[in-house]
């Protein structure tokens, strides 16, 4: 499929862009480039080619028992027992949001208090 300078011509009015007679070469020269790429593309045959096999630079996954439990336990900064304890927070029409979780939170984890979800 080749673009021919009339069609250019009508691109560029909707477009609404000037171009100079060198840029409309120019330019007519790349979307004739890129036109090639789409019709050499569009002749390509694919009847050999093998979809079912996949390749991957990941490893296999494998399931695995993680045996490290305690210090998985240690890694967290609230917790009863063998349970994970998460701020709960009380928002009672501050006006900002965002900075009242963010200080509800510090002030938990300083403190080291549980505070309310509602």
């Amino acid at each position: 499929m080749k673009i021919d300078k009339e069609s250019l011509v009508l691109l560029c009015e909707k477009a609404a862009i000037t171009l100079s007679l060198e840029e409309k070469d120019e330019l007519l020269n790349q979307l004739n480039s890129i036109a090639d790429l789409f019709d050499q593309i569009r002749n390509l045959t694919v009847a050999k080619a093998d979809f079912t096999r996949h390749e991957t630079f990941l490893q296999e996954d494998k399931a695995t028992i993680f045996k490290n439990v305690e210090e998985m336990e240690n890694n967290v900064p609230l917790k009863e027992g063998k349970f994970v304890l998460s701020p709960v927070i009380n928002y009672q029409g501050v006006k900002n949001e965002h900075e009242f979780l963010i200080q509800e939170i510090q002030n938990s984890l300083l403190n080291g208090k549980r505070i309310m979800w509602s």
